[in-house]
């Protein structure tokens, strides 16, 4: 036999091909039984003349009677396949494997039908079942019916047949399980794709929209569509620099990142993305480009608002060293206007009015500095209760020096009291956003006013404000300002974090985010009313404090302070000399130093007849708390006061660990300086 077959097409085609050669081959027996038929009419032919004409069939070939299917012949083929002697006794019927296909066969024979056109089982002799394919033809011989019957062993084919359907069984499932594979893995490739916050874009050669993602919807001016241009989503302008990064990305092969770009979006407001496009298989041979633009609109205003943070900290600490040298100065100048007061300036004495006016200028420029200094430090202040006033007060002495001349600043400060618990420096910052957003909304000059009044609300005026107000009194803060003013979409938007009207790196959007948050932390509320072209108001509440606020005591040289030897410790030649004057002028003795390093040469040198250091804290060589750290090794109980110029409050944490008396910020009148001596030497 051939090879078998390797696939179902060459399985089929073999097995049709078998078919017709064996009906070709029956036509041909039977034709020469018809011509010794048509030759020997008069005769009947016996079973020698059908062997003769047989015996050569390359097919199996068997006759049996019709009656009992008793086998009266078979060529040698037909027993080699059925596994029987040529001449044994048989009946066809028993080589049937199962009798449903023998009703099958002989039922469509005897009906004249055409028989099943599929192997048939049949059975050898030692049990062996094999498939054939069949093809029966009446025949009477010696005047008995019987059956011709042509048989060709397929087992061969059909064991192939079943081993092709087996694997294409095989193969079928496969496929339907990687189908569902792939269909699960696109399931989840979606989902992921659309749970992508980044907005999603795949573009054709031509720059017409494939697929996009949910997060891409919201993002344009008008919804993506099927076919539309990339140009009609974005405009112009970047749709044709999207689609030549596209094309270069495509031609190149690799992920291109076009930087930052901004977009107008759907809701109006400009947004900055991220836009990255890389080459993307597509339908057939094409390539697709697909975009993927993250907005990064927050986080490149959370990066300026570090570099503002920044910038102020360097603000912070740029102010912070010229406000030491500057209060030294101020020290120095305060200190010996001092000295000629009380040495050789009497009160009454001519140039007593021209002395008071150094010290006064000189007390309001340290005042200006301190100001300066707390709007720019980024520590916290605890809250303590304070007349509103104060810091009010605090915020108009900075926007004097810092709004358009143009811009006139009038006050109406008409709370009888005006008390409140408090943060102070954050509500000057707060003031001073307000004034400095006043100022820019007022271009060519204009009118801010602030005033302030004492208003009682009930249950039904807190539920109207803005914030969760508890009824009660409240001290009313108002910011006026004639500029150009705000619509109401301006004014619904005003107090959310990062929105600003500015140009791009021209403000952060959070300066009235912050005064939303001021507000908040006292308890209060803010709100806003402006028109257009006219005004605009905003109306700050505070909680009305039953307290009274701190006052100042007034400031007077101290009787108590008696001769003492003294050490004192500043880099600052004018504040040395001013206070050994002062010690001096009490009858006491002092030792100067200009660092660290020769104050504790002198203290080593002085050691049991110090009675008090005045230690500044910034210095050359050694610092102030280091120098301390040394002075508690030498003598655990030395009085010492430290002075400086300009001190966060972690390093004055930091100093009180150490175990100072007492601290003074520069610039100090000598009454101060009086009453830090007597709590160091107290405290001793």
């Amino acid at each position: 036999m051939a090879d078998l077959p390797t696939t179902r097409g060459e399985l089929l085609g073999q097995i049709a091909v078998l078919r017709k050669e064996l009906r070709a081959h029956r036509n041909e027996r039977l034709g020469s039984l018809r011509a010794i038929n048509e030759g020997f009419s008069d005769e009947e032919f016996s079973a020698e003349h059908i062997k003769l004409i047989l015996d050569s069939s390359p097919v199996g070939v068997g006759i049996a009677r019709t009656a009992d299917s008793l086998v009266v012949y078979q060529n040698q083929r037909c027993a080699d396949i059925f596994g029987v002697e040529i001449d044994e006794v048989r009946h066809a019927r028993d080589s049937w494997a199962d009798p449903a296909d023998r009703d099958a066969f002989v039922g469509a024979y005897e009906r004249g039908e055409p028989l099943p056109d599929e192997p048939a089982r049949m059975c050898r002799k030692n049990g062996e079942v094999f498939w054939v394919l069949l093809t029966f033809e009446p025949i009477r011989l010696a005047g008995v019916d019987c059956v011709l019957s042509w048989i060709y062993d397929v087992t061969p084919l059909r064991v192939a047949h079943r081993a092709l359907e087996r694997a294409r069984d095989e193969l079928e499932q496969r496929v339907e399980d990687r189908t569902a594979e792939l269909a699960r893995s696109e399931t989840a490739l979606r989902t992921i794709l659309e749970s992508l916050p980044d907005a999603v874009l795949v573009c054709d050669a031509d720059a017409r929209i494939r697929h996009w993602n949910a997060a891409a919807e919201p993002l344009f001016v008008s919804a993506p569509e099927l076919g539309g241009s990339l140009s009609t989503l974005v405009g112009p302008a970047l749709g044709e620099q999207l689609q030549a990064a596209a094309s270069r990305a495509i031609q190149e092969q690799r992920s291109l990142r076009l930087g930052d770009t901004e977009l107008a979006t759907a809701r109006g407001a400009a947004r900055v993305l991220d836009i990255v496009v890389s080459p993307s298989p597509g339908e057939g041979l094409e390539l697709h480009a697909v975009f993927v633009l993250r907005d990064v609109t927050e986080q490149r205003q959370l990066e300026l608002q570090v570099q503002h943070a920044a910038r102020m900290d360097s603000l912070g600490q740029l102010s912070g060293g010229i406000a030491h040298d500057f209060n030294n100065m101020l020290n120095g100048i305060i200190g010996a206007a001092e000295l000629l007061g009380l040495e050789r300036i009497p009160a009454a004495s001519p140039g007593a009015d021209e002395l008071k006016l150094i010290l006064d200028t000189a007390g309001r420029a340290a005042d200006l500095t301190r100001k300066l200094l707390a709007f720019s430090r980024s520590d916290q202040q605890a809250k303590v209760v304070l007349d509103l006033h104060e810091p009010i007060r605090d915020a108009i002495a900075i926007l004097r020096h810092s709004v358009d001349k143009r811009v006139e600043i009038s006050t109406r400060l008409n709370a009888p009291r005006a008390t409140i618990r408090g943060d102070k420096t954050q509500i000057q910052n707060a003031l001073l956003n307000l004034g400095i957003n006043a100022n820019q909304a007022m271009p060519r000059g204009g009118v801010l006013e602030i005033s302030t009044e004492l208003v009682t609300l009930d249950a039904e005026a807190c539920a109207a404000e803005a914030g969760e107000l508890a009824p009660g009194t409240y001290v009313e803060l108002c910011v006026r300002d004639t500029g150009v003013g705000m619509d109401e979409a301006l004014q619904a938007k005003i107090f959310e974090p990062f929105f600003t009207t500015k140009e791009v790196g021209r403000g952060t959007g959070l300066g009235l985010s912050m005064v939303y948050a001021t507000l908040e932390s006292h308890g209060g509320g803010i709100s806003v009313s402006s028109e257009l072209g006219d005004h605009t108001t905003f109306r700050l509440l505070f909680p009305a404090h039953r307290d009274e606020p701190l006052r100042p005591t007034a400031e007077t040289v101290s009787a108590a302070t008696k001769p003492l030897k003294v050490l004192v410790v500043d880099d600052e030649r004018s504040v040395r000399r001013t206070i050994s004057a002062f010690f001096t002028m009490k009858g006491g003795e002092v030792l100067e130093a200009s660092d660290g390093r020769e104050a504790l040469d002198l203290a080593r040198a002085h050691l049991q007849d110090l009675d008090l250091v005045i230690l500044d804290t910034v210095m050359p060589r050694m610092s102030g708390p280091d120098c301390l750290r040394e002075l508690r090794e030498l003598r655990p109980g030395l009085p010492v006061v430290m002075i400086s110029g300009h001190l966060r409050n972690m390093a004055l944490r930091e100093l009180d660990d150490l175990g100072i008396g007492a601290f003074l910020h520069k610039p100090f009148r000598f009454a101060q300086l009086g009453r830090a001596i007597e709590q160091a030497m107290a405290e001793a």
